[in-house]
């Protein structure tokens, strides 16, 4: 039925609490006309920390309630309060991908050619 279906399960034996990070970004091909959409409420610039700062509500060029092109510096920001739903929209190939991922935050990642979400 053309899908990929990954669980990724993290358990804790311990009595002590456990700060991690983990997850799956998958890699997908930036044409001219991608465009992609999904709602979020907060979003952080992350430069060299790792760690998540204050969080912003989402200027007007990152705000993906309706699909858009992601942005030249669209590089390395966490979206949260997300509902767990994006969608890459391919016009000129007609077509796309729908994705369905429970995590707390999206990451839009720009690397040349290609973006994770």
């Amino acid at each position: 039925d053309n899908r990929l279906e990954i669980t990724l399960t993290l358990h804790n034996n311990s009595i002590l609490p456990m700060p991690y990070g983990m997850g799956i970004h998958p890699f997908f091909k930036r044409e001219a006309d991608t465009l992609i959409q999904f709602e979020a409420n907060k979003i952080w610039f992350r430069g060299d920390d790792p760690i998540l700062g204050q969080p912003y509500t989402a200027p007007t060029n990152l705000d993906f309630q309706t699909a858009k092109p992601i942005p030249p510096n669209g590089s390395n920001i966490s979206f949260g309060s997300w509902n767990s739903k994006a969608s890459i929209f391919y016009p000129s190939k007609h077509t796309g991908i729908d994705i369905l991922a429970f995590c707390r935050y999206n990451l839009v990642n720009k690397l040349n050619d290609f973006f994770s979400t």
